[in-house]
């Protein structure tokens, strides 16, 4: 039997280059989304408390004050680029027109409906973009009964 011969390791080929592209890639995409998303997922907990706050109040100023309450909590930003190419960083502007409340009657329940965008900016690049969020919360204002827990 021959012994094998085996090639040089740690020589630069076409597939190292690749998947060192693929995790620079996913680095840089992360770095950009992963935040937005994770605010989006605070954005959809806001909801849940409001609509909490419904099951407590039954009334549309209570949830909206509610949603605006929580917003304001988030701290979220907008980011644009300016007249010299400078990225410019602005609170996120939110208002009762991104979302609507309604409440049902049989079966009790309230339903939000909130859709805002996010605009950002591409670090190194400076492209601007705009990412579109929308979300539904459905939820039971019925009254608990002693059986249901």
């Amino acid at each position: 039997m021959m012994p094998v011969e085996r090639g040089e390791g740690g020589k630069i080929n076409f597939v190292k280059v690749f998947l060192l592209a693929a995790v620079v890639a996913a680095g840089y995409f992360g770095w950009i989304f992963v935040p937005i998303y994770l605010q989006d997922y605070q954005v959809v907990e806001v909801m849940r408390r409001a609509g909490n706050k419904a099951y407590e109040e039954r009334s549309e100023d209570a949830v909206d004050a509610a949603l605006k309450q929580g917003f304001k909590g988030l701290n979220l930003t907008d980011q644009t680029i300016g007249a010299d190419g400078a990225v410019i960083t602005e609170p996120f502007d939110y208002s009762s027109d991104d979302w609507t409340i309604t409440f049902d009657q049989e079966p009790p329940a309230v339903n939000i409906d909130l859709s805002y965008d996010r605009s950002f900016v591409y670090p190194f690049t400076k492209k601007a973009r705009v990412l579109r969020f929308h979300h539904f919360l459905h939820d039971d204002l019925s009254a608990i009964k002693p059986g249901d827990l």
